[in-house]
C-alpha cells in the first residue's frame, strides 16, 4: 500500500548550518521540497508499520556496499536501481 503521511521530521535546521550550503553535509533526500515521499505499510508482529521507500532502499544499499569504495554519486545511483528493481 503506497501513501504518503502527513508530518516535518528533520524540518529544523541547526543553528549555524543556515545558508551553508553543502560546506558541511551531504543530503540525500526522497523528494524535492514541493514533493511527496513514498511510504508503505508493513505488518510487523501484528503492528502495522509505516516505512519510507526510499530509506529502506538506503538502507539495503548500505548493507551491501564498500562504504570506502563507494561514491555519493555511486551511492544514489545504486538506490535508483534498488527502487527500480
Amino acid at each position: 500500500m503506497l501513501g504518503s503521511r502527513g508530518g516535518n521530521r528533520g524540518d529544523k535546521i541547526a543553528t549555524g548550518f543556515l545558508y551553508a550550503g553543502l560546506r558541511s553535509h551531504v543530503l540525500l533526500a526522497a523528494c524535492s521540497a514541493k514533493g511527496v515521499a513514498q511510504e508503505v505499510v508493513e505488518e510487523i508482529q501484528g503492528r502495522y508499520v509505516w516505512r519510507g521507500v526510499f530509506t529502506q532502499a538506503l538502507l539495503k544499499v548500505l548493507s551491501e556496499v564498500d562504504l570506502n569504495a563507494v561514491s555519493y554519486f555511486g551511492l544514489m545511483l545504486l538506490i535508483h536501481l534498488c527502487l527500480d528493481g
